[in-house]
């Protein structure tokens, strides 16, 4: 049986350096690595700077750290002493339910590790005939259908995206949805365009197909076009992380012969965030809702309800 080896590190609250981010995670304390800032800059394609960076991450004269040369460069990062690591054994997850499992474990506690968490979700091999009876899809936009509610602390939801569908819908598609009684404008601007988290981590798990996900940075208080930072694809069985001091992104199935579906585990759980338009960065409040729940179509959603990723 493969085994994936952990570490879960139970370190102090970290610090922000360079100010405090946008938005940052709440409700609970997550530990986020102190090279998290070179994975980000490896995320963005960039070279790995030593300037102040949004990412939490712990300060070298804390007590208990030792202080080691970061990987790419001459700055110092952490390592928590020997005695505030626990090695620990996780079974990588074989089906669905494994990993629905293991999830809950890692959540029971007060402290989360971020590279633990996308590790499991990395470590699970998607199967179709275990994940299929979520997966409902809708002709017009992408679709969020919960999967579990995590006790709570996190919510677990398979997103579907059909051919095309995106942050930017054709002409077509809008005049199809707007169509709908139950849609309005304001959905059409939301729909699965630049937004945020809303003080969440949250995890993407590829499933099936490939999506492309757009970073953008926090707009100024200027009407200015908003910053592409950069753009990567997401291919099958890949993880990816955000929270709101990385950035905002958007993400789409750029296919138009293939559809995606993708797992989401977002903590804490949020039915709100912000959409942001990309000419002016100007955000509008926007309110999600489910398309299914654990497997069961919901009722149609009334004009005041939104969807989003």
């Amino acid at each position: 049986m493969r085994v994936v080896r952990v570490r879960r590190v139970s370190p102090p609250p970290p610090s922000f350096l360079g100010g405090s981010p946008p938005r940052p995670p709440s409700k609970g304390r997550w530990y986020i690595p102190s090279d998290s800032k070179r994975l980000k800059g490896a995320r963005e394609g960039e070279p790995h700077r030593s300037e102040p960076d949004l990412c939490a991450r712990r300060i070298s004269n804390e007590p208990g750290s030792t202080a080691l040369p970061a990987a790419g460069g001459s700055e110092t990062r952490t390592q928590p002493a020997p005695h505030e690591m626990e090695q620990t054994e996780v079974l990588k997850p074989r089906t669905l339910a494994d990993l629905i499992r293991i999830l809950h474990r890692l959540f029971a506690g007060d402290e989360v590790n971020v590279e633990e968490v996308q590790a499991i979700m990395e470590a699970y091999e998607s199967d179709p005939t275990e994940w299929a009876m979520y997966a409902k899809f809708d002709q017009y936009r992408y679709t969020r259908n919960l999967v579990d509610q995590g006790n709570g602390k996190f919510n677990l939801m398979i997103l579907c995206w059909g051919e095309g569908h995106g942050s930017s819908p054709k002409e077509g598609e809008k005049r199809k949805a707007l169509g709908k009684k139950t849609l309005n404008v304001k959905w059409i601007f939301s729909m699965c365009s630049i937004h945020d988290h809303t003080n969440s981590h949250c995890f993407l798990k590829m499933l099936q197909g490939n999506l492309k996900e757009t970073l953008f940075a926090w707009p100024d208080k200027k009407s200015n076009e908003m910053v592409k930072k950069s753009e990567r694809v997401l291919r099958e069985n890949q993880c990816a992380y955000i929270n709101d001091s990385i950035g905002l992104h958007r993400v789409e199935n750029i296919s138009h012969t293939e559809p995606a579906v993708s797992l989401h585990l977002y903590s804490p759980p949020f039915d709100t965030c912000h959409a942001f338009d990309q000419r002016t960065g100007h955000k509008n409040k926007v309110t999600m809702t489910f398309h299914s729940k654990f497997g069961i179509r919901t009722p149609y959603a009334t004009s005041g309800s939104l969807e989003n990723n």
